[in-house]
């Protein structure tokens, strides 16, 4: 363990040190971004998410940074009654993607791996149901899209134990242009 810190510390120096050399993007981004999600569970239908994610680019080539997000999702049982289930669900996710080339349309890939937790509340035409609020839950997200300038699009899987969802999403970026 004595020896892990001083390793660690040492490689994390080099990133810093390699990651400012001969870099043409910026240092630091913010990703905003907004779009549809659809849940693979059974009983809930599509609803749309919010994320922010700042990053940064360690090299010309790859990203890490933080996932916040939010999603809300909906469904109604019957169109003739007021039956129905509407369900939240937040996440914080460590993230890292790769970009390729160093033109205006840059595609990536990249993946994530963070804390999710759900919160579902039922309702009928009676009244609503106890709020249902699930544990924290370990989740990882594959994802793929492209960078175009500062806009950006997406699209995401994020596989959780008791929720799955598919997430395609649009946005902008402050930040992390070339320099």
């Amino acid at each position: 363990m004595k020896k892990l810190f001083p390793l660690s510390f040492v490689v994390f120096l080099m990133t810093i040190v390699l990651s400012t050399q001969a870099q043409e993007y910026r240092l630091f981004k913010v990703d905003l971004l907004s779009g549809y999600s659809r849940p693979s569970t059974q009983g809930l239908k599509a609803g749309f998410n919010l994320s922010l994610e700042p990053k940064f680019n360690i090299s010309n080539h790859l990203a890490i940074g933080l996932k916040i997000e939010g999603v809300l999702l909906a469904s109604v049982s019957n169109t003739n009654t007021e039956d129905g289930k509407l369900s939240a669900l937040r996440s914080f996710s460590l993230t890292s993607e790769y970009y390729f080339g160093k033109k205006m349309v840059r595609p990536y890939i990249g993946i994530g791996a963070g804390l999710y937790k759900g919160f579902s509340i039922n309702t009928d035409s009676q009244d609503i149901d106890d709020l249902i609020v699930s544990k924290n839950q370990l989740g990882i997200t594959p994802r793929a899209g492209f960078q175009i300038g500062h806009f950006r699009l997406g699209a995401e899987y994020n596989i959780v134990k008791d929720f799955n969802f598919f997430s395609v999403k649009i946005g902008t970026t402050i930040g992390g242009g070339r320099k």
